[in-house]
């Protein structure tokens, strides 16, 4: 069907083909002449929406109600994103055969399975408007429950007849959510999908509750099957009835397959399919399996659907970036690239970067390698992040008394100003240490120089010691020229008694005047004589 294409007919400025309407065959009937199948396409919208996507063709088959003409199936796509889920409203999927054969003259019930990804409530209605164009209200008597989706009516117009059913299936969020700026109460639909096929009413010779019926262990109406993608599923469908089956048609996603029909030997007149699928990467989201069975007189039984919930397997799920790295995945593939944080590189973030490798470390310090970093450790005399900067050991001014201080590594030396010394230059040279002044002077110690002044106190000491050395020689000379006791005239002694003699002698009283008024001091003659003896004694004589 390459000349038939999916069309943009409103949103888009004009009309617009995107896609042409291929599709995988997933069930026929050679002997209904029909065929049934899906497909998935792609196309980037220049916006967010809304756009209507439509398919139109020619007449309906000939119909045994109402006036068959040309029909449309469509949607309509909105990008904008839900502020519920911060993704774009994913509309709901139905499915069913193009034709449902039930018998002339019972009540019956066609059920229209849906399913939303979103979680959001699904309803059914009677299709209007440009939604069914020629089509719509074409099947007489019937009603359609809009929340169970069931279509109840009696095939009681024509015999063998011909009818065409549009219903349009509709998704309404459980809370009022907003899309795109939009506001969605629980009575607003977020989206609409068409459904459009052909029931057919035979005529049978048997009970209306007379049909085939599905049995254990085929799963209940409605049940949720969860697979992961490139997974294998089985579902198995098992039927039983009063006649012979003679077939169990499958309405299944594409790609599934199906046994022929089997018979069950542990269980009399029950047949079975199994069905086997394995969802490839574009089949990740909600479908639809539904079975039908047919006796040999053509009764068939109720429709029996489950849905399948295909869950896109990641391979970012299993988290193979190392280190904190974020996985990307490459569009709906099995590819992925791995963003590394600072610090790591690989294709899984697995190697941490070097940052040593460039020697960022001067002046010969060792580097040491961290995580999107690096840490110096630096020789001594060195500091910085990459131990650029010479330390200036003067910065504190160790250089006393005005010395000029050199920086060196790790080091410094001091020039000391005249009159210092020392490696801070904190001794004042001694210029009195060589005894520069005489021994008359004092020497002071000055910066850089010295200065002598008169001791007084020994210049004293030198002229009392003249002195005191003249006295003693004085008196060296003059008792050097002393008469001797011997070569004096004692005649004048003979008138005294021995003077060793206790003295008899009549006492001579001196009187001597002293010039302290009424003092008066009395020498005897006998004092006299003693002192005298003793001087001589003293003498030698």
């Amino acid at each position: 069907m390459n000349s038939s294409y999916w069309q943009c007919t409103s949103g888009c400025g004009s009309t617009l083909n995107i896609a042409n309407v291929n599709y995988i065959c997933t069930g026929a009937s050679q002997s209904e002449n029909w065929e049934q199948g899906e497909n998935v396409f792609t196309y980037t919208f220049a916006g967010i929406g809304p756009y209507k996507v439509e398919f139109t063709g020619g007449d309906w088959v000939t119909l045994s109600y109402g006036s068959p003409g040309s029909w449309s199936i469509g949607t309509v796509v909105y990008l904008a994103k839900r502020n519920d889920t911060n993704l774009p409203n994913t509309s709901p999927v139905t499915t069913g055969k193009p034709t449902y054969r039930v018998q002339y003259g019972c009540r019956n019930e066609i059920l229209i399975p849906v399913v939303d990804a979103d979680g959001d409530d699904v309803r059914c209605r009677w299709s209007n408007g440009t939604e069914c164009v020629s089509i719509c209200d074409a099947l007489p008597n019937a009603v359609i429950d809009s929340n169970t989706c069931t279509i109840r009516f009696s095939a009681t117009h024509t015999s063998n007849g011909t009818f065409a059913v549009a219903v349009t299936v509709e998704d309404f969020s459980k809370s009022n959510i907003s899309i795109g700026g939009h506001v969605y109460s629980t009575s607003s639909p977020l989206s609409t999908v068409t459904l459009q096929f052909l029931v057919k009413t035979p005529p049978l010779t048997v009970n209306c509750n007379d049909k085939p019926v599905f049995v254990s262990p085929t799963l209940a109406q409605g049940f949720t099957v969860h697979v992961d993608i490139l997974k294998a599923l089985n579902v198995s469908f098992y039927v039983s009835g009063s006649r012979r089956i003679t077939g169990i048609g499958l309405t299944t996603p594409a790609g599934m397959t199906y046994t022929p029909l089997q018979v069950d030997h542990s269980r009399n007149k029950t047949v079975f399919v199994r069905s086997m699928w394995r969802p490839q990467q574009n089949q990740v989201g909600s479908h639809i399996l539904c079975a039908l069975a047919e006796d040999v007189l053509g009764k068939t039984s109720e429709s029996r659907c489950i849905k399948i919930l295909v869950k896109d397997i990641s391979p970012c799920d299993s988290s193979p970036c190392e280190h904190g790295g974020s996985c990307i995945r490459q569009g709906i593939t099995q590819n992925y690239v791995c963003n590394c944080v600072s610090g790591y590189t690989g294709s899984l973030c697995q190697t941490d970067i070097d940052e040593c490798s460039s020697h960022p470390c001067h002046h010969g310090g060792t580097c040491r390698d961290g995580v999107n970093m690096f840490s110096c450790f630096c020789s001594p005399g060195f500091t910085g992040r990459m131990c650029q900067t010479d330390i200036d050991e003067c910065a504190s001014r160790p250089c006393q008394n005005q010395g000029t201080c050199n920086d060196l590594v790790n080091q410094y030396n001091c020039t000391c100003m005249a009159g210092y010394s020392g490696y801070q230059c904190q001794t004042d040279t001694d210029e009195c240490v060589d005894h520069p002044c005489s021994s008359l002077f004092d020497c002071q110690d000055l910066v850089n120089h010295f200065s002598c002044t008169l001791n007084t106190g020994k210049l004293m000491a030198i002229l009392m010691s003249l002195m005191l050395i003249a006295g003693v020689l004085t008196f060296l000379f003059l008792l050097a020229k002393r008469r001797r006791y011997k070569d004096v005239d004692h005649t004048w002694l003979a008138n005294f008694q021995d003077i060793r003699k206790p003295d008899s002698q009549p006492k001579l009283v001196f009187r001597t005047k002293i010039p302290h008024k009424k003092l008066q001091h009395r020498w005897t003659v006998e004092r006299i004589r003693k002192l005298f003896f003793t001087f001589c004694k003293n003498n030698g004589d």
